[in-house]
């Protein structure tokens, strides 16, 4: 046996081989999602899609969540079983060939994880990590304070936090025991204990956005009092201390082109998981709408309002690390998309598929953006562009064999590591 790397639609996987192909069979197993929250935001999304891909590949799938185990069926007709902790406690038995996917070792789920596999027996465990811990870590840490710092650290070990986070030293040590890792952006590969094995894959996107028109929804803009010949700029996103500037750069930037006279309207989806300063909401009035409670099956439809997608960020220790769920999908909905010039942007193409700004501020941002109001030509083939990268590169049951794969993977090694 050897630890093998092989590049599958331009993403590196490393995993156990034993001499035998099996990159597309399936061999029966049981895969037990633990998320840190709910039936809700991105985690949640993926999740849902990957365990509905699975199973059409023959994989039972189980989704375990600390509290409402109601919510998958926001997003469509789950195919797999979902449990509440406390339910998976009585009812989850154990089986041959099961594995817990801890979806980030966010405090939540590590604790779950260690309750879940003393309940079935030791079984395997993949740590999947959607960001650099340590930099949300730092971030939340570093906020505020000092006297407030120690009081967080001191809840992230002994209390509960507002949000999931990582517990300092805990969440290091759940990754170094864990079997295999599967990590969203190749920046990631920096925080796999070596010789860990890992899989890289992106997140992928729901079918109907796909299918959404070329024109923007005019229906749903009258809705929101917004005439046709403006200019919609849709970002569908939740703040934290971590990306905080790079959100706050996007309101700037609009309030820029509005100040250069151009009838640019901001729809805002998504909560503020920190406080801070934000002068941008009254200087934009009307231009401005604020919708903190848009369901998730929901954003699709903003989507088809608007006419241009941003998504902010400069190069740095917390966007050099990350892939943006929401990325596959402004791609998918045939929108121009802007890009700020984090590690999200291999692969794209500056002025073909998307506009990239390589040094962006709130000022090259509105200039990029200028740039499309004033070319509605350009705007629409980037955006068709766009559509058809996101069609070739992005895909839930893709990700689906290659998981399938990588568990037969982490059980084979496993047997090996049991027999020695």
């Amino acid at each position: 046996m050897r630890l093998r790397a092989r590049i599958i639609n331009g993403f590196e996987t490393r995993f156990l081989s034993t001499g035998k192909d099996t990159c597309h069979g399936t061999v029966a197993m049981h895969v037990i999602f633990v998320n840190y929250g709910d039936f809700e935001g991105p985690s949640g999304i993926h999740i849902f899609h990957l365990a509905n891909a699975l199973v059409s590949l023959g994989v039972k799938c189980t989704a375990v969540v600390p509290g409402c185990a109601e919510g998958a069926d926001q997003f469509g007709s789950p195919r797999f079983s979902t449990y509440s902790i406390s339910t998976a406690h009585r009812l989850l038995p154990p089986e041959d060939r099961q594995v817990i996917h801890a979806w980030t070792p966010r405090e939540t789920t590590r604790t779950m994880t260690e309750q879940l596999r003393r309940r079935l027996g030791g079984i395997p465990y993949i740590v999947h990590l959607e960001d650099d811990e340590e930099s949300i870590l730092n971030a939340y840490l570093g906020s505020g304070s000092q006297l407030r710092g120690l009081w967080r650290r001191f809840r992230l070990r002994f209390g509960r936090p507002k949000r999931p986070l990582p517990c300092p030293g805990r969440y290091r040590r759940f990754i170094e025991r864990a079997d295999a890792m599967t990590l969203i952006a190749e920046g990631l590969k920096g925080c796999v204990p070596h010789p860990l094995p890992h899989l890289i894959f992106h997140p992928a996107c729901e079918e109907e956005v796909f299918k959404l028109p070329l024109d923007a929804d005019q229906v749903l803009r009258r809705k929101l009092a917004i005439s046709p010949e403006d200019i919609v700029i849709t970002y569908p996103g939740n703040t934290h201390a971590a990306n905080r500037q790079d959100v706050l750069g996007l309101y700037e930037a609009v309030w820029i082109l509005r100040s250069r006279g151009r009838k640019v309207r901001f729809i805002r989806i998504g909560k503020d998981h920190v406080h801070f300063s934000n002068p941008f909401p009254a200087l934009l009035a009307d231009a401005y709408r604020y919708l903190p409670n848009v369901p998730s099956r929901k954003i699709p439809d903003y989507l088809a309002a608007a006419d241009i997608l941003v998504q902010p960020g400069a190069a740095g220790v917390y966007n050099d690390h990350r892939f943006p769920s929401k990325l596959p999908m402004f791609l998918a909905s045939a929108r121009a998309v802007v890009s700020g010039n984090g590690a999200w942007v291999d692969g794209l193409s500056d002025g073909r598929n998307a506009v990239i700004v390589r040094e962006p501020t709130p000022a090259t941002l509105a200039d990029a953006i200028d740039e499309l109001i004033k070319d509605p030509e350009k705007r629409r083939q980037i955006g068709q562009n766009g559509r058809e990268y996101a069609r070739a590169r992005f895909s839930w049951l893709e990700n689906a064999r290659r998981l399938s794969d990588f568990y037969t993977s982490v059980f084979t090694h496993r047997r090996i590591q049991i027999r020695s």
